[in-house]
């Protein structure tokens, strides 16, 4: 039996499954999905980041802050709660 290899990053494929999209990405703690699947916002111990998935694959925002939570509102605003706050960000 081959032996296994764990690796600690994402990386993101195109449907068909051979074309890989961006770089490899620190595995993040949760990921959040918007409804249309268009964007997904990556959360990190001390950040998070917002990517844009179509047309292409992109770093929309990246921000230092620590969140408890969050979820998409209309695909268009990360509505997110830090420890104190409850903020959005796009």
């Amino acid at each position: 039996m081959g032996d296994c290899i764990i690796t600690s990053s994402l990386q993101f494929f195109s449907w068909d499954g051979i074309s890989s999209i961006g770089n490899e990405l620190p595995t993040p703690e949760s990921i959040i999905w918007d409804a249309g699947q268009q964007f997904v916002a990556m959360v990190y111990d001390t950040y998070f980041c917002i990517f844009e998935l179509r047309p292409s694959f992109r770093l929309l925002l990246r921000t230092t802050e620590p969140i408890t939570g969050g979820i998409w509102h209309s695909s268009c605003c990360f509505i997110y709660s830090t420890a104190n706050r409850i903020k959005c960000g796009t």
